[in-house]
């Protein structure tokens, strides 16, 4: 037999009948210059490893040392190539989610119709369960609980030469705040084996892959996440007097948005809970002690996209971490990037839901600008977002 790499092969001799012991020899490509045996007692399996060129003849001699039988025996022989580098590939990350979970028929959202994050999610049968609400205390106090799924490949090769069939085995640095999924444990034909790690916590961990005794360590970080589902998208505004034809629906639109401007008379209200609306100094802060902004402000739930208070603790290392959300389409009109911040939070935005600030605009003036982005009749979108954790300031 031959080798098409040099390497180490290992020979293997097994299921021999019982009553009966047999040897292995391995020989040099002249058939007759003993390289190796394996002469273990009884019936037990013989194994030689050796190491062997590629394209070079190897003689095998299966001995019987005692005992005869008419039942077949196993022999097997596998080479392991020298020299093996790996290299480890960082493809997409995504966040897997539910895509039925997005409500559709609830344009106001009035309900919580969304997938209940407290629920575990098992992205892949035979997975272990993955601990949204922290129950197990595994999240500890890291700020950035949304669950990534990163697409890694994993190349073998000797010298230039992919390596097939090799057996590759991954880990990570996060522990049991990890887990990796393989379609297959060996490589394929071009020497690669593709991985699938889903995580949550930290962003940038070591990635390890083993291949025959050969180790190669990368650290992988999963940067912008792009999201499997689409979100729910609704608008929020600053209604404007000047954009309503008189006082009553002005003071309708306060109502139903909770905070607006009298740009006629250079004052600010707000929507009383008993039903009137009272003068205020300026618009509300976001939830996270911002200013609505337009092209910025966005309310999120914050177990889907991380929104965290901009409350200081007077320190030097506060570090704190908010959402910078892409949303596809927004980016179609001139002057508007598609990048928004998650600053603000509401009682009715909850799981797979965005409500975007629109500033002065009222939502017909929205919709003539977008156009078809956003349905007329509804007010309401859903967009397919790209979505990364931020430093403060950063954004």
């Amino acid at each position: 037999m031959s080798f098409s790499s040099s390497g180490e092969a290992n020979f293997w001799l097994g299921n021999i009948p019982s009553g009966c012991d047999y040897d292995l020899y391995l020989y040099a490509s002249n058939g007759t210059t003993l390289l190796a045996t394996s002469r273990n007692g009884g019936n037990s399996s013989e194994l030689i490893t050796y190491p062997v060129s590629a394209y070079t003849n190897y003689y095998i001699r299966i001995y019987s040392y005692s005992g005869s039988s008419s039942s077949q025996y196993l022999f097997r022989a596998r080479n392991y190539p020298s020299g093996i580098n790996i290299t480890i590939e960082k493809n997409e990350t995504v966040i897997p989610q539910n895509i039925s979970a997005v409500s559709r028929s609830l344009p106001d959202c009035g309900s919580n119709a969304c997938y209940d994050y407290n629920s575990s999610f098992k992205p892949y049968s035979g997975w272990v369960l993955i601990d949204y609400d922290n129950s197990t205390g595994k999240v500890g106090t890291l700020p950035d609980r949304v669950l990534r799924q990163m697409k890694i490949t994993v190349t073998v090769r000797n010298g230039a030469t992919p390596v097939s069939g090799a057996a590759v085995s991954l880990s990570t640095s996060l522990g049991s705040n990890a887990y990796i999924y393989t379609p297959s444990t060996t490589t394929n034909s071009n020497g690669q084996l593709t991985a699938y790690i889903e995580f949550y916590s930290n962003r940038t961990f070591t990635v390890t892959a083993t291949c025959n005794g050969t180790t190669k360590s990368q650290t992988v970080s999963a940067g912008e996440a792009v999201y499997k589902n689409k979100f729910y998208m609704s608008l929020y505004l600053f209604p404007k007097r000047s954009n309503y034809p008189s006082w009553a629906a002005f003071e309708d639109a306060v109502q139903t948005n909770g905070t607006g401007y009298d740009d006629i008379n250079n004052q600010w209200y707000k929507f009383n809970k008993n039903g009137n609306i009272i003068p205020i100094s300026g618009p509300n802060n976001t939830a996270s002690g911002t200013t609505p902004t337009e092209y910025r402000t966005i309310a999120v739930d914050s177990p889907y996209i991380t929104r965290k208070s901009y409350v200081s603790d007077g320190s030097s290392s506060e570090v704190y971490h908010r959402g910078r959300v892409f949303i596809q389409g927004l980016n179609n009109v001139s002057g508007d990037s598609g990048y928004r911040t998650a600053e603000d939070a509401g009682s009715k935005v909850n799981g797979y839901h965005i409500d975007l600030f629109i500033g002065f605009k009222t939502i017909q003036q929205f919709n003539n600008i977008y156009g078809s982005y956003i349905p007329k009749n509804s007010g309401y979108y859903f967009p397919q977002v790209t979505y990364s954790s931020t430093l403060k300031g950063s954004v």
